[in-house]
């Protein structure tokens, strides 16, 4: 994740997964403390810019230079949002997977919301939902239940 300053806007910066990344708009000559400062249009339509030393801008770099494969229909990029003030029983993200992103470790979906290509889970044509490279669901319906019980331990431990 890197942190990044939404520009225009006063708040924290936010975390950003470079994968995030659609554009580098621009970037400095590595001339102050604080390193290259970059603008950089992320897949939410909003841009941002920080400090970055030279080996994050090659990551950034790396990452956006990747190429994109369009996607099939009927590929849904998901993430389970736990109960909070404004939806106390939590609510799905579920969002076209528009490409996938090519990297060194394999493919990555691209999808429209930001930050969170990490955490994105697949749902396929077929109904299955995967976590690549880490587990699979028959249904939808399993996936979420199993995010449910994962947010309820969690709340209890943490009680």
């Amino acid at each position: 994740m890197i942190p990044l300053k939404r520009t225009g806007y006063a708040g924290s910066p936010t975390d950003i997964h470079p994968s995030a990344v659609v554009a580098l708009l621009a970037h400095s000559k590595m001339d102050s403390k604080e390193g290259v400062k970059c603008r950089i249009l992320a897949n939410n339509g909003e841009i941002y810019e920080s400090h970055f030393d030279e080996i994050e801008v090659e990551k950034i770099v790396d990452n956006f230079m990747r190429p994109l494969i369009p996607a099939a229909p009927g590929y849904y990029g998901l993430r389970w949002i736990p109960p909070n003030d404004e939806d106390p029983d939590g609510f799905l993200l579920k969002e076209e997977i528009i490409a996938w992103r090519d990297t060194r470790i394999g493919l990555e979906p691209v999808v429209l919301w930001a930050n969170d290509a990490e955490e994105v889970s697949i749902l396929t044509p077929s109904g299955a939902v995967i976590e690549p490279h880490n587990a699979r669901w028959e249904s939808l319906d399993n996936w979420l239940t199993e995010q449910r019980e994962e947010y309820d331990k969690k709340a209890k431990a943490e009680a």
